[in-house]
C-alpha cells in the first residue's frame, strides 16, 4: 500500500549516495539520504532536461556526500511497504542544515575487486583505471544507452568493468575512482563488474596505483 504525503514535506538528513544521470520520460537520478536514528530515504530527482548533477540542488547533494554536511529537502513523500520515498524536481528548494544527529559512517566498506567479484550483493570499490573501450549502443525501451568495457585493477587483481552511459571526462587512465553500488554479472562464462542505476563515481583520495 501506497501512502502519499503533502507536495510542501521536507527531509533532512546526510546524502550517501548519488547515482549518475538516468532518462525514461524524463531525466532523473537517484539518492540515498541518511536520517535520524540512521534511517533511510531513497529519493528521486527530476528535471526536462539534462544536467541535474550541475544544478545547484545537485551541487548540494554531492557535497553533502562528499563532506558529511546536511541537508533539508522539500518535495513529496510516499511510504511503499515500508520504504520511505521521496520525490522532487531539480528546481526544487533546499537547505543547508546542522542536523540534531550526527553523521553515521555508512557500513558498505570499500571491496577489493577479488571480494567483489565473489559477492552476490552491490557493493563499493576503489579501482585504478588500466585501459576504455569504445563504447557500444544497445537500445532500452526506446532509448539508445552506451555500454563501455573498462579495465580496472587494484591489489586484489584486475578485471572488466561494465560502465552503463559512461560520461566524457568520467575516466582517466592511471587514475583512481571510488565506485559505488557495483554489481557482478556473468560475461562470457567468467563474472565481471557493472555499474547499476545507483552508481556513483568520484576520483579516489588515495591513489590505489598498481606496481
Amino acid at each position: 500500500m501506497t501512502t502519499t504525503f503533502p507536495s510542501k514535506e521536507s527531509i533532512t538528513g546526510y546524502i550517501t549516495n548519488i547515482s549518475n544521470e538516468n532518462r525514461k520520460n524524463k531525466f532523473y537520478i537517484k539518492f540515498t539520504m541518511q536520517t535520524e536514528n540512521n534511517g533511510q530515504v531513497d529519493g528521486w530527482i527530476f528535471s526536462d532536461i539534462t544536467g541535474i548533477l550541475a544544478t545547484p540542488l545537485g551541487s548540494a547533494l554531492t557535497n553533502s556526500m562528499k563532506n558529511h554536511t546536511g541537508l533539508r529537502l522539500w518535495g513529496k513523500l510516499e511510504q511503499n511497504n515500508g520504504l520511505t520515498i521521496f520525490k522532487t524536481q531539480a528546481w526544487s528548494n533546499f537547505q543547508k542544515v546542522n542536523p540534531s544527529f550526527l553523521f553515521q559512517t555508512p557500513t558498505n566498506d570499500l571491496l577489493s575487486i577479488r571480494d567483489a567479484l565473489m559477492s552476490a550483493e552491490p557493493c563499493s570499490i576503489r579501482v585504478y583505471i588500466i585501459d576504455i573501450r569504445s563504447p557500444e549502443n544497445f537500445d532500452r525501451d526506446g532509448v539508445i544507452h552506451t555500454n563501455t568495457f573498462v579495465l580496472i585493477g587494484d591489489d586484489s587483481g584486475t578485471s572488466y568493468l561494465v560502465v552503463i552511459d559512461l560520461g566524457t571526462n568520467t575516466f582517466s587512465i592511471e587514475k583512481s575512482y571510488d565506485l559505488t553500488q557495483v554489481r557482478r554479472k556473468m560475461f562470457n562464462g567468467v563474472h565481471i563488474l557493472t555499474t547499476t542505476i545507483n552508481t556513483y563515481i568520484s576520483l579516489a583520495m588515495t591513489v590505489n596505483k598498481l606496481i
